[in-house]
């Protein structure tokens, strides 16, 4: 399973969480234990803010404050490949979100895409024109 993959389930689960949580009944307190262990997973994989809600509910944001999860309903995290090179690009709502996503396990994936790497690919070429001069 892919981290979008990931991010799309558990945010599904936070929005069936906030359903039961909204409706009551005796295991409320269970409800609310899993959905935050759930949202802890998420934060693993990205920067998630979190808003409580007056019902009981949280709502979720990703990126710089895009809906993630809003009562009972998720937004999808979407990939496509970029051109000229095919980069992976994150969207949801249909805003790409690739930069917006600094933390977690995705926001290291990204960094290392475009920071880290191409900062290795730099060295190689300066070592490679030192060599060959």
């Amino acid at each position: 399973m892919s981290a979008t993959d990931e991010v799309n389930a558990l945010a599904r689960r936070v929005a069936e969480l906030n359903e039961g949580i909204a409706a009551g009944g005796a295991d409320v307190e269970s409800l609310r234990d899993a959905r935050d262990l759930t949202i802890g997973r998420l934060r693993e994989l990205a920067d998630v803010g979190v808003t409580r809600d007056a019902d009981g509910s949280v709502s979720l944001s990703i990126g710089s404050g895009r809906a993630l999860v809003i009562g009972s309903f998720s937004y999808e995290v979407q990939t496509a490949g970029t051109p000229p090179l095919g980069l992976t690009s994150l969207s949801i709502g249909g805003f790409d979100i690739t930069d917006e996503i600094a933390g977690g396990r995705i926001g290291g994936l990204i960094h290392l895409r475009d920071t880290v790497v191409p900062g290795y690919q730099t060295s190689l070429d300066q070592l490679a024109y030192d060599v060959a001069s």
